[in-house]
């Protein structure tokens, strides 16, 4: 699983660059995708959400461009929230690089 990651990790700049995606956007959806794999990571080895807390404040890609609030919800909805809480490692990293990268148009009714 975490060869995997690794090899996400490296592939994911490579396409950002060659869709034009700007280098903090590329940081962002980087460091969002690697907070959501590693949490649920640690939540499948039986590890305390407080315990994923410590690793991240130590562990991080450097420098962290998320805020304390934003780890915490992220952490929270891979733990406890029925749509991330069974999600895998791999499938969450590439779910949220791809929605980060690529956002939901926010559609309107029509008139």
């Amino acid at each position: 699983m975490k060869k995997a990651i690794a090899v996400a990790a490296f592939v994911f700049p490579v396409l950002c660059q060659a869709q034009g995606i700007s280098g903090d956007k590329m940081r962002e959806c980087g460091q969002k995708a690697w907070l959501f794999s590693m949490a649920a990571q640690f939540r499948d080895s039986r590890q305390s959400p407080q315990e994923f807390m410590k690793f991240v404040e130590h562990n991080h890609p450097n420098p962290l461009v998320l805020s304390d609030a934003y780890i915490k919800r992220a952490a929270n909805a891979v733990y406890f929230d029925d749509e991330f809480s069974s999600a895998s490692s791999d499938m969450l990293y590439s779910a949220i690089s791809q929605e980060c990268m690529n956002p939901t148009p926010q559609y309107q009714p029509l008139k």
